[in-house]
């Protein structure tokens, strides 16, 4: 077969193999049966339709990394004994079958038997912008993940909020912020299927990505509160030239104690100051401001969640802490203005 090919469909599952101790057998294993490469790790499992023409399990890291070192485009793969022999005809690579438990859990998730229904087309769309805001801090529990109700996805980490509307109704689902990440590596999604604690997402190549979803009762009423703001509160406008500024702060960009990264920007005689620092060095930008600025106020923000706010609005609003952006089908709210002493 070809060893492209196959290294494709690897390289596919890979999420759902263990990156650590797991007292489930098999976790750390590439599992090949009816057809199938899967991979299960109690909290993500992905399968690839690929058959190899044998059945097994073997260890998931060892094997993708001789196959991406190997020479030839075509390999051969073949049982011998308990072991998975493969080559291709330069490097013979021979691999002990294992015993796992993990056959008995994919084949309790019945992806067989699943229903699935249409994934609304700005699915993706809304998950990407919900993406930052979601908590990296274990003790807040739900909110490290987002949350599908109906037609609205949220997520908050309690300085950042988001909130997109997507144009079909999705039952109700917390989808762990980590899966929700390996999930935007998988293109072409089609379709979902809830069943019991998993979610499913199918694509159009029929590989299914599925994650356990959260239990803990995600605060969506608490969320909705941080977008009640006026309207008609003031809009103030990034000026022109603030994407390269970014880019080249974020190298340089500081680290919060959630490990995600920010930079500053505030007002100084009528430039925007871009400003990131490190241990090691800052780096400092000023642009023209072509717009007022909100009087007294230092922005932090993560340089590519703005970058990604910025390709749909250059608009925002401000009203105590909170600065506010609104598009089509989204809002976003910031809780992280640090009012200036005035000079």
């Amino acid at each position: 077969m070809n060893r492209e090919e196959l290294l494709h469909a690897l390289k596919i599952v890979i999420p759902g193999v263990s990156k650590g101790e797991s007292l489930l057998t098999g976790t750390d294993s590439f599992i090949f049966r009816n057809g199938l490469i899967q991979t299960y790790n109690e909290h993500l499992s992905v399968t690839f339709p690929l058959d190899i023409g044998i059945e097994g399990a073997v260890k998931a890291a060892e094997m993708a990394r001789v196959l991406e070192k190997m020479q030839g485009l075509e390999i051969t793969i073949e049982l011998r004994g308990k072991a998975i022999f493969v080559t291709d005809g330069f490097t013979e690579l021979s691999m002990q079958l294992l015993d796992t438990a993990v056959s008995t859990h994919l084949t309790s998730l019945a992806l067989e038997d699943l229903d699935w229904d249409e994934l609304p087309p700005d699915f993706m769309k809304a998950l990407s912008l919900c993406l930052p805001s979601v908590s990296r801090n274990p003790a807040h529990d739900a909110m490290m993940g987002i949350r599908f109700e109906g037609e609205d996805v949220l997520a908050c980490d309690n300085m950042r909020c988001s909130w997109c509307v997507v144009d079909a109704s999705l039952p109700d689902f917390t989808l762990p912020g980590g899966a929700a990440n390996e999930l935007k590596k998988i293109p072409d999604l089609t379709g979902f299927s809830v069943s019991g604690s998993w979610v499913h997402f199918q694509n159009k190549d029929g590989v299914v990505f599925s994650s356990r979803l959260f239990a803990a009762e995600f605060p969506s009423a608490a969320l909705r509160n941080y977008f009640n703001f006026d309207g008609e509160l003031i809009k103030y406008q990034f000026p022109a030239g603030l994407e390269k500024a970014l880019e080249r702060a974020e190298i340089m960009s500081f680290s919060q104690e959630n490990g995600s990264p920010f930079v500053t920007l505030e007002e100084k005689k009528g430039k925007l100051v871009i400003r990131g620092e490190r241990q090691y060095g800052t780096l400092s930008e000023r642009i023209p401001l072509e717009t007022d600025w909100p009087k007294g106020v230092s922005l932090d923000i993560d340089p590519r969640h703005l970058l990604h706010i910025l390709s749909l609005t250059r608009e925002f609003q401000v009203s105590g802490r909170n600065v506010y952006f609104q598009t089509e089908g989204h809002k976003h709210v910031i809780s992280t203005i640090i009012p200036k002493d005035e000079d």
